[in-house]
């Protein structure tokens, strides 16, 4: 008994000595705005949500309470750090039916070298809980120990956030990289935008698209209410972006919405080129590339499609479409009957890379 205590007190007092050496650093406490995926962040900082708290009485309910769940968020910083551990609670369910605990309410961490390279970090352990945690070792083969690298750590896709540590050795240091400057790609749209069904963060295709084209992204997808509604698009419309992406045909290719798609997208996109004149996207329901036959599938990209041309025809500049043929999402790419697993992701952000190069050129 004498033994099994002293083992029992060695132990308490190497966690003790674990958790003294580690250093916490909370990004609400930082000086200046270091929440990336932000818009209007002056007016939300240091929360984690994706809309300013005004916006609750211009948007649906559902939509509000999706807007606090942190999809596109992420947190950039500089360490020399060899681990690094992220402790944090969430709002929500920890998982979904369709949708892993990992991608639901779990982290991703990627690094950054200086050609703007993503290299992702894996997890050496996570833990879901009241209180979750992902730990990394950062030591991987071409890279010298204790080498300063920028790092982003992307937040849960479909839970909120209501409290963030990052832990690294007390010898080393970590600084926080502020929200950049550059005009960003502002993506309003559905679940399938927001990150359903994605396994982790890092594979909701605005996340994959930020890296392919190293720009910063605005998710504003929300589960079930992407529906070009005026309440969401004028906030869409402060924004001064480099391009605008309307995505929110799978939230309507159904009755009672098909009667009035048409001025719907035409109101949308009238809206912003009143304030704007960035590119604009219209996008397909990207089903059509298998679902054809689909009678409310085919309709909504037809109304989209002629809707487009007559805007176009009617002289509205720097409107551009992408349709599902470009997109040729895979019947094998999809978790359920619409939301996209992590092939599908990667098949949509690479159709919406391809064609935002052309368009930025």
């Amino acid at each position: 008994m004498m033994k099994y205590t002293q083992t029992l007190i060695l132990l308490l007092c190497c966690s003790l000595v674990a958790q003294a050496q580690t250093h916490w650093f909370n990004p609400a406490e930082a000086k200046t705005a270091v929440i990336h995926g932000q818009a209007l962040s002056n007016e939300i900082a240091p929360a984690y949500t994706r809309l300013p708290q005004r916006a609750q009485a211009d948007v649906t309910p559902a939509l509000w309470n999706l807007a606090q769940q942190a999809a596109g968020l992420s947190l950039q910083f500089r360490t020399n750090a060899s681990k690094i551990t992220i402790k944090y609670v969430v709002t929500g369910n920890l998982a979904m039916p369709h949708m892993p605990t990992t991608g639901v309410s779990g982290l991703d961490l990627y690094a950054i070298n200086r050609k703007g390279t993503w290299r992702r970090e894996i997890a050496n352990g996570y833990h879901f809980g009241d209180t979750c945690s992902f730990t990394f070792y950062t030591h991987r083969k071409g890279y010298t120990a204790n080498q300063t690298l920028d790092y982003a750590l992307l937040l849960p896709l479909y839970n909120g956030v209501k409290f963030l540590e990052v832990g690294i050795p007390e010898q080393s240091s970590l600084v926080w990289i502020p929200q950049p400057t550059e005009k960003p790609i502002v993506i309003y749209g559905t679940s399938i935008a927001q990150g359903a069904c994605a396994s982790r963060p890092g594979m909701a295709w605005g996340n994959i698209l930020a890296r392919k084209l190293n720009k910063p992204i605005i998710n504003w997808g929300f589960s079930g209410n992407g529906k070009l509604e005026t309440g969401m698009l004028n906030f869409v419309s402060e924004v001064d972006a480099a391009l605008y992406i309307l995505d929110c045909l799978p939230n309507l290719a159904k009755e009672p919405y098909l009667a009035d798609l048409s001025k719907r997208i035409t109101d949308a996109v009238m809206l912003l080129r009143s304030k704007h004149t960035a590119p604009i996207i219209l996008v397909d329901h990207a089903s059509g590339s298998f679902d054809e036959g689909n009678y409310h599938t085919k309709k909504a990209n037809k109304i989209s499609k002629e809707t487009y041309k007559a805007l176009r025809a009617a002289g509205v500049k720097n409107l551009h479409y992408l349709s599902y043929k470009d997109i040729n999402l895979a019947e094998d790419a999809l978790v359920d009957y619409i939301h996209p697993s992590d092939y599908g992701m990667e098949q949509i952000a690479t159709a919406y890379a391809k064609k935002i190069r052309k368009i930025l050129k």
